[in-house]
C-alpha cells in the first residue's frame, strides 16, 4: 500500500474526529463505502470467469474437451477468488470489531488496523486481477 494514502486515512480520520464524528462512525462510514467496491470487483471475476469458461466450450471440438477446457478455465480463476476471499475475511473482522463497538468495547487503532488490511488485501486482488488481465476498480479515497 502506498504510504500517502495511509497517511490521508489518518489525517481524513483526525480531521472528522476533531470535527465530533466518532472513531466508531468514521470506520463505519468507511465500511459502508468499501462495500460496493468490493461487490463489484467480486461480480466482475465472477463474470470474466464465466466468459473464459464460455470461450473455452465455444472453441472445443467434443463433448470430453468441452468439459475439460472449461473445467481449466474455471480452475484458472480459483487462485483470484482465494485472494477475494482473504479480502472478505479482512472486512469482515474489521466490521465484527465495530459490531463491539455499538456494545461499547470499541477499539479504534484495531479497527483502523483491520481497515487498512482491507485496503492491502483488496490491492493485492487487484494486482492478480491484473495479471489475469483483469482491472479491477480501485479503492481510492473517493469511494471511502
Amino acid at each position: 500500500m502506498r504510504p500517502t494514502r495511509t497517511i490521508l486515512i489518518a489525517a481524513a480520520a483526525a480531521y472528522l474526529a476533531a470535527c465530533g464524528v466518532s472513531a466508531l462512525t468514521v470506520q463505519a462510514r468507511t465500511a459502508t463505502a468499501a462495500k460496493p467496491v468490493l461487490v463489484q470487483a467480486h461480480e466482475e471475476i465472477l463474470g470474466a470467469r464465466e466468459r473464459a469458461q464460455r470461450s473455452a466450450v465455444d472453441a472445443a471440438t467434443s463433448a470430453a474437451e468441452a468439459t475439460e477446457a472449461a473445467q481449466a478455465a474455471r480452475a484458472r480463476f480459483d487462485p483470484l477468488l482465494g485472494a477475494y476471499s482473504l479480502v472478505r475475511v479482512a472486512y469482515t473482522e474489521w466490521v465484527e470489531e465495530m459490531v463491539r463497538g455499538i456494545d461499547g468495547d470499541f477499539d479504534a487503532e484495531r479497527a483502523a488496523g483491520l481497515a487498512m488490511r482491507v485496503l492491502a488485501r483488496y490491492e493485492e486482488l487487484r494486482t492478480a486481477a491484473g495479471q489475469m488481465g483483469l482491472e479491477l476498480r480501485p479503492m481510492n479515497m473517493g469511494d471511502l
